[in-house]
């Protein structure tokens, strides 16, 4: 896998990955942490001091970027089954990520 392609090209699609999950991003929407039940948003979407786009609950405290938020839906911890999640979403081809090097 080309991890390093995979993050330098997919962490800064977090805003499409959510839209496109028909969240809008341009307010507070609910946390989607699955260990908080959100009644009101309290999870937004902001720009790290690195330029990479996250998400944090003012609410629980999570917080990630679009791997984490793919992680949360698929309840996987491994990073390639992430990445094509995060493809499947955003209509990419995975094999672009998950060729050896």
């Amino acid at each position: 896998m080309n991890i390093y392609r995979a993050r330098s090209e997919l962490r800064p699609r977090l805003r499409d990955y959510l839209e496109r999950r028909g969240i809008n991003t341009r307010k507070p929407f609910l946390c989607l942490h699955p260990d908080h039940a959100d009644h009101n948003p309290s999870m937004s979407l902001f720009t790290g001091s690195d330029g990479v786009p996250r998400v944090k609950c003012f609410s629980c405290g999570a917080h990630g970027d679009v791997f984490d938020v793919a992680a949360w839906e698929t309840g996987s911890r491994d990073f390639s089954g992430n990445v094509e999640h995060v493809c499947e979403v955003l209509g990419l081809d995975a094999s672009r990520y998950l060729d050896e090097f």
